[in-house]
């Protein structure tokens, strides 16, 4: 149980570095973030996002609800 804990706390470490990076460039290359995130997925990712999801950790990692939610089952 304990490495889980461990594997956790990497990954939304790991979602917070990725979120942060395409807000960067999504700003820098002035494109809609939500928009172009939705147009990532659909075009890079085979299915629907399936849940439940984890929200508190998705909004600690600062990917919320309005990117995910539209795209799953």
């Amino acid at each position: 149980a304990d490495i889980l804990r461990v594997i956790y706390k990497e990954e939304v470490s790991h979602v917070y570095k990725g979120s942060k990076w395409f807000h960067y460039l999504a700003e820098e290359q002035q494109l809609p973030a939500i928009e172009t995130f939705h147009t990532m997925v659909k075009t890079y990712f085979a299915g629907v996002l399936k849940r439940p999801f984890n929200d508190d950790a998705r909004s600690r990692a600062q990917l919320f609800p309005d990117y995910y939610e539209p795209l799953a089952d």
